[in-house]
């Protein structure tokens, strides 16, 4: 068996993994969402907007590691407005834009594992 051959089955099995871990991160990333539409206090939010951060960003290179790259191009904007909104100050402002970035997010992650969108 070739160098190619055995990279090919490592990066096939960490694609079955990731596929398997999709429908967890899809739930996490609902229930944060959630959280996020709620009245918490700014800490609350703060906290809950950095956790979604942490997931779309495992989502964009986990995507691109094992060759999803419409789950890594769905989760990138929504890794990239985040960052932004976190680092623009003292108060958690997120725009608008977000909602759709983040309904493609999980359409893209339910449609990869082939799970009934909710």
């Amino acid at each position: 068996m070739s160098d190619d051959d055995d990279m090919d089955e490592v990066v096939a099995a960490l694609r079955l993994q990731f596929l398997a871990a999709l429908p967890g991160h899809a739930d996490a990333i609902r229930r944060v969402w959630r959280s996020l539409g709620g009245g918490e206090g700014t800490s609350a939010r703060r906290e809950a907007a950095g956790d979604l951060l942490r997931r779309a960003h495992r989502l964009a290179g986990g995507g691109a590691m094992v060759g999803l790259a419409a789950i890594s191009d769905a989760a990138a904007p929504v890794e990239e407005m985040l960052r932004a909104a976190l680092e623009s100050g003292e108060t958690l402002v997120l725009p608008a834009a977000l909602a759709p970035l983040v309904a493609r997010l999980l359409a893209t992650c339910d449609a990869a594992s082939g799970a009934e969108p909710v």
